[in-house]
């Protein structure tokens, strides 16, 4: 850097050029910065709904009497709706048999798709008590 003395005053043309340089990689950093957070917002987004959805099926198992469940299988795949988004929610009852003892337990595990990739699956065992 120059010291200013008489009639010397501003930059020279290499420090606007290196100044501008680096103002062109920092912005481009913060925009990769931004991009991705985006990204992983959209999938934090997608996820919450999954799950969402997932409580709603198994809000809707919960109400019925388990025993008029299939013994094993596909239950239903249907769609669900979360915040503008569809989902596809298939439901499966018994895949492990050992867990379904007695047609009061039911093993239920769900699959939840967003554009067709499946983004969230659940596991649980349901019992009724008597």
């Amino acid at each position: 850097m120059f010291i200013a003395t008489g009639s010397q005053k501003g930059f020279t043309l290499i420090e606007a050029i290196v100044s501008i340089f680096l103002v062109i990689i920092t912005a481009f950093g913060m925009g990769q910065a931004f991009v991705s957070m985006l990204k992983l917002n959209l999938a934090s987004e997608v996820k919450s709904g999954a799950i969402f959805a997932a409580a709603t099926v198994l809000d809707k198992i919960r109400k019925t009497n388990l025993e008029s469940l299939p013994v094993s299988g596909l239950y239903q795949a249907e769609p669900v709706a979360v915040n503008g988004k569809e989902y596809l929610v298939e439901t499966f009852i018994c895949l492990n048999q050992e867990l379904c003892s007695s047609p009061s337990i039911k093993q239920i595990s769900l699959n939840i798709y967003y554009d067709g990739l499946r983004v969230h699956n659940i596991e649980t065992v349901y019992a009724q008590l008597s």
